[in-house]
Order: C-alpha cells, then structure tokens, then sequence
C-alpha cells in the first residue's frame, strides 16, 4: 500500500529542492521544512547521504527520512489525515553488538588471509584488523602456508539489522608454519 523512493542526497540540495524533485506540493514541503527546523536544521544536510520518502499509491506524502549519521536519522511523519501539520524528530538507529567465532584456514582455493575471510563470509576489514593484531609475528604477505589456519571471537556491529562493521577483536589463535600465536583482549578494570 505504499510507494518507497530512496536515493542520496545531490550537491547543493536543499530539503526542499528534494522534495520538488518528487513532486511533493509547495503546501506539504513549507509544512514539512517547519516541522523539521524544531529538531534539525535543514541546511545541514550534507551530499552523499541517504534518504526515503514514502508515499501511498494514490500518491500521499507519507514520511521522509534522512541520514544524519551512522548513529540517528531525521524523521518526518504526516500526523493523522491529508492536511493536518507534519512531526520531525531525530531517532537513533537500533544497534546490536554480537560476538561471532569465526574458523578459517588457507589452502589451495584461499591462499591469503583476505580470501580465507571473504570465504567465511565476511569482510576484508575483518582480515585487515587480524593482520594488524598478528603484525609482530606474521608477514602475511609472505609467511602464510597451506595448512595455516586461523580462530578470531570478534564483535560484528548491525545497525537496524544491517551490518555496520567490526567492533573488537577478543581473541585470536593462528597456526602459522608449525607455530601458534594467541592473542586476547584484556579488559582493564571497570572499562571495555
């Protein structure tokens, strides 16, 4: 029963030059534009950051929403029926933080660290941030063999169940040419 649009915003947009570009009336952009100047300032949206306008099929202004940061977003919902004024507020994205045990070895098919990571399903950042702990004791340009496997337990952060990066390394245990390196994260007292 509605009509999604989503795209970035261009150089030099305003809100309302954005609205127009979706045929959104001069009426609901004025009412839109004031509701939003209570909780945001409608000259900082920046280039580049997404948005959502959502419609009903007859072609209602339902809601907008903007990426403020990777942190909140500006919302501004239509209260009640056509006419009535709209509601901005600023609200924060949902944020998980799980803990995930990740195997991983190299071999014929995965012959460097990023590829036994992309393997496993996840991100180069991941074998990037396990290269940086190992740095000391393992050239991975150079050092890695088949048979070498690795074990990492590391934060995944999700954002309104998306993924949204890495968080810590808790611990990690290489197997690297007959040698094993552990490394693990030590919490001081009272901090993270």
């Amino acid at each position: 029963d509605r009509d999604i649009i989503e795209a970035r915003v261009p150089r030099r947009a305003t809100l309302a030059g954005i609205l127009r570009t979706h045929e959104v009336g001069e009426n609901l952009i004025v009412a839109m534009v004031d509701a939003t100047r209570p909780v945001f300032d409608p000259r900082q949206l920046r280039a580049g950051q997404p948005y959502r306008l959502v419609r009903t099929f007859d072609g209602r202004l339902r809601q907008f929403e903007y990426e403020i940061d990777s942190d909140r977003f500006l919302r501004i919902v239509r209260q009640g029926a056509p006419g009535t004024e709209f509601e901005g507020e600023i609200v924060p994205y949902t944020k998980e933080r799980a803990q995930i045990a990740m195997h991983g070895e190299i071999d014929a098919g995965t012959s460097s660290l990023v590829a036994a990571i992309n393997k496993a399903g996840e991100q180069v950042q991941l074998a990037i941030e396990i290269a940086e702990l190992f740095a000391g004791e393992i050239d991975f340009n150079n050092d890695l063999r088949q048979g070498d496997s690795f074990d990492v337990l590391f934060e995944k952060l999700l954002r309104e169940d998306e993924f949204a990066g890495y968080g810590l390394i808790v611990a990690a245990e290489f197997h690297n040419a007959g040698r094993r390196i552990r490394a693990i994260r030590f919490a001081p007292p009272g901090g993270a």
